[in-house]
């Protein structure tokens, strides 16, 4: 890029974590550490199913459906 726009670019510009995170839309999710990527992961993980035979685990949703709210129907 130096070469041909004659601008210095970092790697981060090019195309790290934060641009495909907040601009390209490559990448969901952005993590301050490894350890923090991990916890997301797991968390991740644990809304699928063990196999192919089981079914996703259920969380039980208070509230649901929200009440109706007649200012939305104007």
């Amino acid at each position: 890029i130096r070469q041909v726009l004659a601008e210095e670019v970092t790697h981060e510009q090019l195309g790290g974590a934060v641009i495909h995170g907040t601009t390209s839309g490559v990448a969901h999710f952005v993590t301050e550490t490894e350890q923090e990527c991990f916890l997301l992961i797991r968390k991740l993980l644990s809304f699928l199913p063990s196999n192919n035979l089981e079914e996703p685990p259920r969380t039980e949703v208070s509230g649901w459906p929200p009440e109706e709210n007649p200012v939305l129907d104007d």
